[in-house]
């Protein structure tokens, strides 16, 4: 909402012919596909804005990787143990 309330946004077509409605308040854009999709796209750093679904499973794979590496250090302490070491 600008000084004097709403303020309509006008879009401009990129070379993809995305929809782009920029927003100065935001410091981001509005980018409109074709199929429906709204994403808001940040031009500072030329990327897209995660998706509350593409948050969800970065953090599940996230989840993933230190429960991996948690059984990875876990074998290795059991090794450790083998040869008469201690690992702690």
């Amino acid at each position: 909402m600008g000084k004097q309330g709403y303020q309509i946004l006008t879009s401009e077509p990129n070379e993809k012919g995305i929809l782009v409605f920029p927003s100065e308040v935001l410091g981001l854009e509005m980018h409109l596909f074709a199929d429906g999709r709204l994403r808001f796209f940040n031009p500072e750093s030329g990327e897209y804005l995660r998706t509350p679904q593409e948050s969800e499973q970065e953090r599940l794979l996230e989840r993933q990787r230190a429960e991996q590496e948690r059984q990875r250090a876990e074998r290795l302490a059991a090794r450790l143990r083998e040869l008469g070491i201690d690992p702690d």
